[in-house]
């Protein structure tokens, strides 16, 4: 690799010069004002980026090393490196009997009952309220809510029809 030390005569013309290019490795700036350290910071893209020194943080395994567009993808050293080779998987693990009830809502054939608490469930605010509800909802007292709901639903199934 090649460190270049190219001269300037202000910091835009600095700036421009390395936004003209493609995207550096790293990026080392030497200076003692404030302000140009965090216009060169805040204006300038590269993998990472050193102040008044060169080639530290390669050594340093607590910050992440890596690069940006052309000087390469992702973050490497210590739980960087692990974080860029590992694929979180998510997964959703619902109830069996939750499963049941909501099937009888979610497909068809649509009773008048499905129909009346699909229109309702649909209402912005009962989204919001599920889900706080939800969040409150442990294991222990998930059973009741399923049960609370099978019996919400025999007593809309009772109801004579309005058509």
């Amino acid at each position: 690799p090649l460190l270049p030390v190219c001269r300037y005569s202000s910091i835009e013309e600095c700036i421009e010069f390395i936004r003209a290019g493609e995207k550096p490795l790293a990026l080392y700036c030497f200076t003692t004002d404030a302000t140009i350290r965090e216009e060169v910071l805040n204006r300038t893209y590269s993998g990472g980026a050193v102040i008044n020194d060169c080639c530290v943080h390669l050594s340093n395994g607590d910050i992440p090393f890596g690069g940006v567009g052309n000087s390469g993808m992702g973050n490497y050293h210590g739980k960087f490196s692990y974080d860029t080779f590992t694929h979180q998987k998510g997964v959703m693990h619902r109830g069996f009997m939750f499963n049941q009830m909501e099937d009888a809502l979610r497909y068809p054939p649509y009773e008048q009952w499905n129909q009346s608490a699909l229109g309702i469930l649909q209402m912005p605010i009962w989204s919001y309220l599920w889900d706080k509800a939800m969040s409150a909802v442990e294991v222990k007292n998930g059973a009741l809510l399923a049960m609370a709901l099978y019996i919400a639903k025999l007593k809309l199934q009772k109801r004579p029809s309005r058509i």
